[in-house]
């Protein structure tokens, strides 16, 4: 199994083939990170969060704290018992497939670019929507660091931890940040990305179109405003959803976005 095989592969895919990946990592090691890590994110601990570490080969969970029965009222014994499958049961359909074919895929195409020793030092939050004992839907926000391959880079192991943001969240987007840690220096997002359960959400308006038409001219955000007689700081709200939507970085990105999609 290599990244040129797997950097496209969907979540399921990814499980798939792990399955068959001839090298492990050390459970001492892992349980050892986990420790770590439970105490990097102790911050969170007012807000009952809830701890799993994920063994991706074997599609199971080699732990995972008792909070689960507080937050979604399922006893934790469920998970370790059925695995992955479990959760899968219980998360949003949506929003799965949102993970799957998007935002997994994306995190493999970034740790494949870069070193496999400094895979560690990057955090990987994102959130996503449940369903709790009770039928009603929480939405979940996750933090994981991965150990990952010698050999492959591929993960072998996530390290999770995990709280209730139903109270906070407003909306159905995705939302997956990429902090990077160094011995020294002050933890830092190098990147965040947008993704779309519902795809009609990611669908740009008719006053986005027109903007984005005057964006490809080469207009400031002064001068657009003046020919739609907006305020500048409208239409710099609308370049913001613009690019989140089209999760572009930059206005070179997203003309080449718009170009590439024809919607201008």
């Amino acid at each position: 199994m290599s990244f040129s095989n797997t950097v496209d592969f969907t979540y399921m895919g990814y499980l798939h083939n792990a399955r068959y990946a001839k090298d492990i990592a050390d459970e001492r090691e892992v349980q050892s990170m986990h420790t770590n890590f439970k105490k990097v994110s102790g911050f969170l601990s007012q807000m009952c969060p809830l701890f799993v570490v994920i063994d991706y080969a074997r599609m199971k969970y080699l732990s995972i704290t008792d909070s689960t029965e507080i937050i979604l009222g399922y006893n934790p014994n469920g998970f370790l018992e059925d695995g992955i499958g479990f959760m899968l049961s219980i998360m949003d359909t949506d929003f799965f497939k949102a993970y799957n074919q998007k935002l997994f895929p994306s995190t493999l195409q970034f740790l494949k670019d870069i070193p496999q020793p400094e895979h560690a030092n990057y955090t990987f939050s994102f959130n996503y929507r449940i369903k709790n004992v009770y039928g009603d839907w929480t939405d979940f926000y996750q933090r994981s660091l991965f150990i990952t391959s010698k050999e492959t880079g591929l993960p072998l192991y996530c390290l999770a931890v995990g709280f209730d943001i139903t109270p906070f969240k407003r909306d159905s987007t995705m939302i997956r940040t990429i902090e990077k840690s160094e011995p020294g220096k002050s933890t830092r997002i190098i990147e965040t990305d947008y993704f779309y359960p519902y795809e009609e959400d990611a669908l740009l308006t008719k006053q986005e179109k027109n903007i984005l038409k005057y964006m490809v001219d080469g207009l400031s955000s002064k001068m657009i405003a003046a020919k739609l007689k907006l305020s500048e700081n409208t239409v710099s709200n609308h370049r913001q959803n613009i690019l989140r939507k089209t999760n572009t970085k930059n206005v070179a990105q997203l003309v080449a976005f718009a170009i590439n999609h024809r919607i201008i």
